[in-house]
């Protein structure tokens, strides 16, 4: 049997079948550790005091740094080749199919090559 601020208690027995058994339980109070006096300073302590450490600074490794710069200049190749891309395809809806001139249909031709 458990029970807070008391000691455990456990009965065992070996009983026959239907047979009945009573028990009553009596449960001791925890015995509490003694707490040792209180220093009555720190100055009559033997334990020094120190003073308080400093933050340690932290700098990220320099791969941080070169995976930023190279995040940076992807982005912006992949934007100017996506508005290079948007001009060509620009130049080639205006030119169309009803070009009749030889040098709208080479730069046309031109175009589909870009593609």
């Amino acid at each position: 049997m458990k029970a807070p601020g008391y000691v455990t208690a456990e009965w065992s027995f070996n009983a026959e079948r239907a047979s009945s058994h009573h028990h009553e339980f009596e449960l001791d109070p925890e015995k509490k550790p003694e707490v040792a006096p209180a220093v009555e300073s720190l100055e009559k302590s033997a334990v020094p005091v120190s003073e308080p450490l400093k933050p340690v600074e932290h700098k990220p490794p320099t791969a941080v740094y070169v995976g930023l710069v190279a995040t940076g200049v992807f982005a912006a190749a992949a934007t100017a080749t996506g508005v290079i891309a948007m001009g060509k395809t620009q130049r080639l809806r205006q030119h169309g199919s009803s070009c009749r001139s030889r040098k709208h249909q080479e730069e046309r031709q031109d175009l589909r090559l870009a593609h």
